[in-house]
């Protein structure tokens, strides 16, 4: 926030209203929608509690959507039988939408592990254009004083007791004090042979154990005159 403030960044502010549909592509009533929405937002802030207090007795097996499927089954108890099943399908439909928010499946998150999870108190604004200015003040530091070389292919990083030695595909090699190695966990993967010697097998396993999300973005172009 500070950066954004100190590069004039434009940031945007969320409210809480969105609009739903069903499976039948009909727009849900607003009221519905909000109540459903506090529903669910009460069960992931349960999940959140009951996490960190029996992490240590929860199978790791146990998804958070088990969790929520649990919770949902007792919420509308007060309804005819039909209108509580419909109630709790919309809800545990709006439980999917939580795999979209933190790109990964609400099946595939740990219920064990959620409490790492628990989202920080404050604002969560959106950048309204781009990261440019941000990343040019953060860059600054390294443009104005260190040595940049692009367009280098490192083929090995090698820790020895007089430091850590790089050698490129250009036949450069190089001792630093340390080195930050920083890439894409695709690449990482597939290149542990980079790094001699072998990366402890914890962090390995760790490496290998770590999956992907998957947070999908639509972009809709519409005519300015739409929105008079």
């Amino acid at each position: 926030m500070g950066l954004a403030a100190e590069t004039n960044t434009k940031i945007h502010y969320w409210d809480e209203r969105h609009a739903e549909f069903d499976d039948k592509g009909h727009r849900q009533p607003d009221a519905d929608v909000t109540h459903r929405s506090e529903l669910f937002w009460g069960i992931i802030s349960d999940a959140f509690q009951y996490s960190k207090e029996h992490t240590a007795t929860i199978s790791a097996n146990t998804s958070l959507m088990d969790f929520v499927k649990k919770e949902a089954a007792s919420k509308f108890s007060d309804d005819l039988p039909e209108e509580a099943e419909r109630k709790k399908l919309m809800l545990l439909q709006e439980a999917e939408t939580w795999g979209a928010f933190v790109g990964s499946p609400i099946q595939q998150q740990s219920l064990k592990f959620f409490w790492l999870e628990e989202c920080i108190e404050g604002e969560n604004p959106f950048v309204a254009e781009t990261y440019t200015k941000i990343l040019k003040r953060i860059a600054q530091p390294a443009v104005e004083h260190a040595t940049v070389e692009l367009e280098t292919k490192v083929t090995s990083v090698e820790s020895g007791s007089e430091g850590v030695t790089v050698q490129t595909l250009k036949g450069g090699r190089k001792v630093f004090d340390e080195v930050i190695v920083t890439s894409p966990l695709g690449w990482l993967k597939r290149n542990y042979s980079l790094f001699t010697p072998p990366l402890p097998q914890r962090l390995a396993e760790a490496i290998d154990s770590i999956g992907y999300g998957s947070l999908d973005k639509v972009s809709s172009p519409t005519p300015l005159s739409f929105f008079f």
